[in-house]
């Protein structure tokens, strides 16, 4: 093996590949901080609870490192929303989980609302964007996988907790593995 050391690469300025460095088939560039890949999906269907616990919401995704050195960027934008129940005070919690990785919880997220300024309780709903992130060091090459949880505050707050309430909405999962 050698090292073969330039200060700088210029691509052709004509032709089919005018103005690009290409890779051939079956080799990969590795430079710390780059993107190797990127895998996203997204939800317009309305997934609901009323759990005092966090939950699973089925809305998930996979990536598979390339590298064990690699990190991985979550972002979850969800359509939060919190409806019915009697408090003045609505309130849901919104987490990242690590299925992979024993299920580990990260980068929760409370959404909610208080009435107690003169709203109706029951008659109140809320919705609105929020948005998780998370940097995930897996240490593997094996499929990692990301779910979105949900849940009430805790027991006080007896409203439905939702993603893509209200009858519109849309939330994504963007994962990206970052070269180290």
């Amino acid at each position: 093996m050698s090292t073969l050391t330039v200060q700088t690469l210029q691509a052709p300025t004509s032709g089919a590949n005018a103005n690009k460095l290409l890779v051939g088939s079956g080799h990969t560039l590795h430079a710390a901080g780059h993107v190797i890949q990127v895998q996203s999906t997204t939800n317009t269907s309305e997934i609901s609870t009323a759990s005092n616990t966090l939950v699973a919401s089925g809305f998930k995704l996979s990536i598979t490192p390339k590298f064990t050195s690699s990190k991985v960027l979550v972002i979850l934008d969800i359509h939060a929303w919190v409806d019915q129940g009697s408090n003045t005070n609505k309130i849901g919690k919104y987490a990242i989980q690590l299925n992979s990785q024993s299920n580990a919880v990260v980068a929760s997220k409370r959404f909610g609302v208080n009435f107690g300024g003169g709203g109706t309780a029951g008659s109140q709903d809320v919705g609105g964007q929020i948005t998780l992130t998370y940097v995930d060091s897996p240490n593997s090459t094996s499929a990692q996988e990301y779910e979105l949880i949900f849940g009430r505050w805790n027991s006080t707050y007896n409203n439905n907790v939702k993603i893509n309430g209200g009858g519109f909405g849309h939330s994504a999962i963007t994962l990206m593995e970052i070269a180290q």
